[in-house]
């Protein structure tokens, strides 16, 4: 598959997801896992992508964020 079948296919099960009632968050986050999943074809690089969504949500910058709703 090229990459404007791929595309095509990615949007058509996003808006599906949507229409579903999940949070558009959750569904971005399956639908890219999966897609990635798909694509690389090992369980392992699944992982490793997991692992390094996991740790840019370590950093001490994305703490803020929530310090500032809560200040408001």
């Amino acid at each position: 598959m090229e990459a404007p079948q791929i595309a095509a296919l990615m949007l058509a099960s996003l808006i599906l997801l949507i229409v579903t009632g999940l949070p558009v968050a959750f569904c971005l986050i399956s639908v890219g896992l999966i897609f990635a999943l798909i694509l690389i074809g090992s369980v392992e690089a699944t992982f490793v992508v997991i692992q390094a969504i996991y740790s840019n949500l370590l950093r001490d910058i994305y703490l803020a964020i929530p310090l500032f709703v809560l200040m408001a």
